[in-house]
């Protein structure tokens, strides 16, 4: 090698830099001690100095916020954009190409959990960049996120092919050129030493400084220092503690490749914050052996233990007065655009036990999203058409805002959503500055900490909603954005609830919160937890009208509850759904699982679930495609 990089030996501190890489102790940088656990670290590809048909340049491309950046319309929040379709094409054939490879060296070789990781983070990030609006620092972190990935994904099917093609040419000679398109690593084992060099690999024999006789030194190459321009050195956060601080190895490797934080804006706004020192408020946990307790029922604390044989499909007495606080929300509200109730999750709904004294309001969890039924609320037909329009203005802001880690139940009211649809965002009167303020201000103690004032915009301009805008409401999307509201409710409170049964701790919290999303994803017909990706054509998943169709989705929503304590014998025992089990078999069982998950989400947050709901039938196929 014509050049020494300077090795990253000692205890060095690992920082997320001002590029949202990770400096000198980036593999995809700059060279790293072998490590047989990241031995494909070394095929990593450099920045290549002319164009390569393996690795296209968009995998080092930066975005710029001038040029590639697209601020969503109609937002209350002008910071919050999409990477522009265009920008973005060439990665995303990059990732469209490498997945039928990795599929080939799958069938070959076998599974390699490494690389299956890779590729559903990349795939991960590569969708979050496509359908999820957020700030350009963010959007430049998922661009960041996919090239890292892909990157390894690459080296690790390189390194795979480097040690399975042969070394030696036609006369038996390993060629001794070195390809220097790959990066390299510093090596203590002569005998590794010797197999990188035999398979063309950059490597660097790191020794001790002990004294060599009779060895003649030809001249001395310094080592070359990472070029700023290339590599960033200085911490994103100079006033965060370091991510690890410690030898340089399989520790600091192990967090650079699979640390996968989705943004870096999302920090810590006051919506989250827990109630108390519990990530959630304390809630009952005690069933009886014929229904999951609302709290304030002695009876059935006494029997906590009492394995539940099946969830109580019946209607009880009448509810207790303090469980109805204006409307019944455990009946459906009729009106226009609601979507239609799905039989068993409204049997469910009307079985729940309210018999005992509601929980203290302050002890109540609060809505992810508004509630559909204050969206159809007013009894006028403009402010309705308010309410709708100021939710689409809000929505990408605040889809953006749940899509924080380790989210607590938030602590925005009922009020506050009523104060803000009705009109928190309506041009500022300058006949009324103090009202103008006491809006802003509202709006500030929601989003502080994630996005900046500055960027809060008042109007009551178009919106953009998927594919749809629009400046007036199209009365006939109303059911179909009503049905979504239903459906994104029901995806984080589903998650709230898991997270409040199956807790993450210790050293594994990380990967059990990775695992839990992936299992939750399951339950949805589009594999996606936090937002849909796209609008439906036709009912699918837990709302499909054929039962069969429904067992999918059906069985992930079982798989769920079997974690939970006090699953239900039935739901237990069952025989797990597929597209065989007989139309009765689906529905019966259907209705015991909805029925465990509505009493159980009552019984901890002491108030009515968002559940699934029909796709409005006059909307499919042709007027509801994205």
């Amino acid at each position: 090698m014509q050049y020494v990089p300077e090795p990253p030996l000692g205890i060095l501190p690992l920082f997320l830099c001002t590029d949202l890489k990770y400096g000198i102790l980036d593999p995809t940088q700059w060279p790293q001690l072998y490590t047989p656990e990241y031995e494909f670290l070394c095929t990593l590809r450099r920045r290549p100095t002319c164009p390569h048909p393996r690795y296209p340049s968009c995998i080092w491309w930066k975005p710029q916020q001038a040029t590639d950046f697209c601020v969503v319309e109609g937002s209350v929040f002008k910071s919050l954009g999409l990477i522009s379709t265009q920008s973005l094409a060439p990665l995303r054939q990059a990732v469209n190409d490498l997945v039928p490879e990795i599929a080939d060296y799958v069938n070959k070789v076998g599974r390699d959990e490494r690389l299956a990781r890779f590729q559903a983070e990349m795939l991960a990030a590569a969708d979050r960049l496509v359908f999820f609006p957020s700030t350009f620092r963010d959007a430049l972190f998922q661009v960041v996120q996919v090239q890292r990935f892909w990157l390894m994904a690459r080296a690790v099917l390189d390194y795979h092919a480097v040690f399975t093609a042969p070394h030696k040419d036609k006369t038996g000679i390993i060629p001794n050129d070195i390809e220097h398109g790959w990066m390299g690593a510093f090596c203590a084992d002569p005998t590794l030493v010797q197999k990188l060099l035999d398979a063309r690999i950059p490597v660097w024999h790191v020794r001790p400084r002990i004294p060599v006789t009779g060895l003649v030194v030809q001249a001395e190459v310094p080592l070359r220092q990472p070029d700023q321009e290339d590599v960033a050195t200085k911490p994103l956060d100079p006033d965060s503690p370091p991510l690890y601080s410690g030898a340089a190895g399989p520790h600091h490797l192990q967090l650079v490749c699979f640390r996968t934080p989705t943004y870096l804006d999302l920090s810590g706004s006051p919506l989250l914050v827990s109630h108390g020192p519990q990530p959630y408020p304390k809630a009952y946990s005690a069933v009886a052996a014929d229904k999951v307790a609302p709290s304030g029922s002695s009876r059935a604390e006494k029997r906590s233990n009492t394995k539940q044989k099946r969830s109580k499909q019946l209607p009880y007495a009448k509810p207790h007065p303090s469980t109805i606080r204006g409307r019944d929300k455990f009946m459906e509200l009729p009106h226009k655009w609601m979507p239609p109730a799905l039989p068993a999750w409204q049997q469910a709904m009307e079985s729940t036990d309210r018999t005992a004294p509601a929980k203290h309001p302050t002890e109540l969890w609060g809505y992810w999203v508004p509630e559909p039924a204050l969206l159809v609320g007013p009894v006028a037909d403009e402010r309705t058409e308010r309410y709708i329009m100021n939710w689409l203005r809000m929505r990408p802001a605040w889809l953006y805002l749940l899509r924080a880690p380790r989210q607590s139940v938030p602590l925005v009211s009922a009020q506050w959503w009523r104060d803000y649809l009705n009109g928190l965002n309506t041009p500022s009167n300058p006949q009324n500055p103090t009202r103008t303020a006491q809006r802003r201000e509202k709006i500030a103690k929601v989003f502080s900490g994630v996005l900046d004032m500055k960027d809060y915009q008042e109007g009551d301009g178009g919106v953009s909603w998927f594919s749809h805008h629009f400046k007036r409401l199209d009365h006939a999307l109303c059911p179909l954005i009503l049905w979504e509201v239903f459906e994104l409710g029901f995806r984080y409170e589903l998650l709230a609830l898991d997270r409040v049964l199956v807790p993450a701790h210790g050293t594994r919290r990380v990967d059990v919160e990775r695992e839990r999303e992936h299992l939750l994803s399951l339950v949805f017909a589009d594999r996606s937890l936090y937002a849909l990706e796209r609008l439906p054509t036709t009912p699918a998943g837990l709302a499909a009208p054929v039962p069969q169709a429904r067992v999918r989705c059906l069985e992930a929503l079982r798989q769920v509850e079997l974690r939970w304590p006090l699953c239900p014998e039935v739901i237990a025992e069952a025989s797990p759904l597929t597209i065989s089990s007989s139309a009765v078999e689906i529905e019966s069982l259907e209705r015991e699982i909805s029925a465990f998950y509505v009493h159980t989400f009552y019984a901890y947050s002491g108030r009515a679930p968002l559940v699934p709901h029909a796709l409005p039938s006059s909307l499919y196929p042709s007027q509801c495609r994205p």
